[in-house]
């Protein structure tokens, strides 16, 4: 993995960034995930920033999960359609 000289960067990480008047978002992350406490962080300030936002943690899951074929991706994926259809209706 490449060096980055200042995380705190928006384009190296969207925390750092103005979150105002964005659309709806959907966050999913596992609990063993490396950016976990990034995605709380960046949740609370999409919600301070007046957005929509909807934060699902899924339990002993590391970056990347929904990629391999588990019970735990199924439900993250499933999860999604559904926020997906709720929201376009």
């Amino acid at each position: 993995m490449g060096h980055v000289a200042d995380r705190t960067d928006p384009d190296i990480s969207p925390l750092y960034g103005d979150l105002g008047g964005l659309p709806p978002a959907l966050l999913t992350v596992g609990n063993l995930d490396l950016v976990f406490e990034h995605s709380l962080a960046l949740a609370a300030r999409l919600a301070a920033a007046g957005g929509r936002v909807d934060l699902r943690v899924y339990p002993e899951s590391q970056h990347g999960f929904t990629a391999y074929p588990t019970a735990m991706a199924a439900a993250a994926i499933r999860d999604v359609d559904t926020w997906l259809d709720d929201l376009l209706g």
